[in-house]
């Protein structure tokens, strides 16, 4: 039986995610502060046994009492392989420094940072001596590398992200029952999260008009094909670790 965790599944690329992973011999454990239901359907039909819970990862005292229900419904005597796919993100608010009010930016960087390393650590923590195949994959955003005005503390969180994904890789490295990790930049994707910076106020977030002919002149990427190449690193003989990896290289 494989077992795969997913953050912010209910839509965009973590519900396509969900969906391209689900056959059977495969439990998701799938995690979203809006409704599960259309995403759970989706994969149930495919074969996949599918636990779904409805929870905002801004809730962190919540993070360690949802890892002990999701690995309660673990049968490590049959799991062929363990997966967590960090993948719940948050754009807002934009705008420039001196505009987002503290709570908003503190609930961006939980979001989008601590949320990841509290699942990674959860996860580690249960599977670390555990004798098998144990992957995680971080989603990231050119946004890491690029600056964005207007995003900085989105491209705050990802530069964070892919830095905690490179240290824990090297941490992993020596390790008797290593778990692997990477760092995925997706590219641009036709998600809500588009429809959120191209709806901003010009003042607020200058390239809104670059992220608007993005969508004009449809060079977005549809978040299932995405999704698909993304898991395609599944099918590896070797799964990489501690590396960012972008989606045009997979």
């Amino acid at each position: 039986m494989r077992y795969i965790i997913i953050t912010g599944a209910a839509r965009g690329l973590g519900k396509a995610f969900a969906e391209n992973l689900s056959k059977k011999e495969t439990t998701l454990f799938l995690i979203d502060k809006r409704d599960l239901s259309e995403t759970k359907k989706a994969c149930e039909k495919k074969g996949a046994a599918v636990f779904d819970s409805l929870l905002d990862l801004t809730k962190t005292e919540e993070i360690t009492p949802l890892f002990d229900t999701i690995f309660s419904k673990i049968d490590t005597d049959t799991a062929s392989t363990l997966d967590l796919i960090n993948n719940a993100a948050a754009v807002l608010p934009l705008g420039l420094m001196g505009l987002p009010q503290n709570n908003e930016i503190d609930y961006e960087i939980t979001t989008d940072f601590t949320a990841y390393v509290l699942t990674t650590n959860e996860f580690i923590r249960r599977t670390q001596e555990r004798n098998v195949t144990k992957r995680i994959i971080n989603i990231s955003s050119g946004a890491a590398v690029k600056t964005i005005k207007g995003a900085a503390v989105y491209c705050g969180c990802k530069a964070a992200v892919d830095m905690f994904t490179k240290t824990v890789g090297k941490e992993q490295s020596k390790k008797e029952h290593p778990i692997h990790i990477v760092s995925v930049t997706p590219g641009v994707i036709d998600t809500e999260m588009q429809v959120d910076l191209r709806s901003a106020p010009k003042d607020a977030f200058p390239p809104k008009n670059q992220f608007a002919a993005m969508k004009k002149l449809g060079v977005l990427q549809p978040a299932e094909s995405t999704a698909q190449k993304i898991c395609s690193l599944y099918e590896r003989k070797k799964f990489p670790s501690g590396e960012v990896l972008s989606y045009r290289n997979i």
